[in-house]
């Protein structure tokens, strides 16, 4: 499904081709959420043999099973099995520990063996559109096709999100994008890149959002929005958060649920 055409590129749903480059963007697509879909999703849920659970029983925000990531046939992640509550987690680890990996894999956005499912619901492989629909994802060194604005970005993801235009504007005003949002990203600072990718980040109605170093080269205020948002969204829409960050989040404004290490190409609680 295209939906952009460039000279040299093509924007198309969930990739960018350029001159036979393909770079996953963090997009969602659409699918039948309708009664009747659901009644199709739970009959598929109960043939697969997944546990079926109480409506007020409590569940994982995310269970991962027999989870392994390898590149070029190295190993670099492996998960045997990792129950997450919900609520606001700090993900920490030196650079090169798998952080962004995990990160990526739990967006949709890596290929990995095993499985991650959220909220005892929507399993990745299994239900990829539902699942991709609720889990947001916010990257630590965004890289966008230079000739797109951070207005054609924000626009297609928040159509994909079913994002209000309401919502959209708000978030343009509260990170202060307005000002360039429809110049290319080519034309952006660093700070200014991971401004959009935050936006976008916060659209729609997510179940978790994914934050990958997200207080890296932007300015105080910029820093005092992040917090006011993961509030908000956690304490007023019940959104959970997994939070990458060499800064320490205990000194901040948040309410850190739980300390996960990634280290030795596993995680573990702290």
């Amino acid at each position: 499904m295209r939906v952009f055409t460039h000279k040299y590129d093509s924007f198309t749903a969930g990739t960018i081709q350029k001159r036979d480059t393909i770079r996953l963007i963090t997009v969602y697509f659409f699918q039948d959420l309708s009664p009747a879909g659901h009644q199709n999703f739970h009959s598929k849920t109960a043939e697969a043999g997944y546990l079926q659970l109480h409506p007020h029983q409590k569940t994982d925000m995310l269970t991962i099973q027999h989870f392994r990531k390898s590149y070029h046939g190295q190993l670099a992640l492996e998960i045997p099995e990792l129950h997450i509550p919900a609520g606001i987690h700090w993900i920490q680890g030196i650079n090169g520990s798998g952080k962004t990996t995990f990160f990526r894999s739990v967006a949709g956005m890596l290929p990995f063996d095993g499985s991650i499912l959220l909220n005892g619901r929507h399993e990745i492989s299994r239900d990829p559109v539902p699942y991709r629909l609720r889990v947001n994802y916010g990257e630590a060194e965004p890289n966008y096709p230079g000739f797109l604005s951070a207005w054609d970005l924000i626009q297609f993801v928040g159509k994909a999100k079913q994002a209000a235009p309401s919502q959209i504007s708000d978030l343009i005003d509260a990170f202060g994008i307005g000002d360039f949002c429809r110049n290319p990203t080519g034309t952006y600072s660093s700070g200014m890149i991971k401004k959009t990718s935050l936006v976008m980040a916060f659209l729609g109605n997510p179940e978790l959002i994914l934050l990958d170093e997200p207080l890296i080269t932007i300015d105080k205020k910029a820093v005092e929005h992040v917090y006011q948002l993961v509030n908000q969204y956690h304490d007023q829409k019940g959104v959970g958060f997994l939070l990458s960050s060499h800064q320490d989040f205990q000194l901040s404004e948040l309410t850190v649920s739980n300390r996960y290490l990634v280290q030795d190409k596993k995680i573990t609680i702290l």
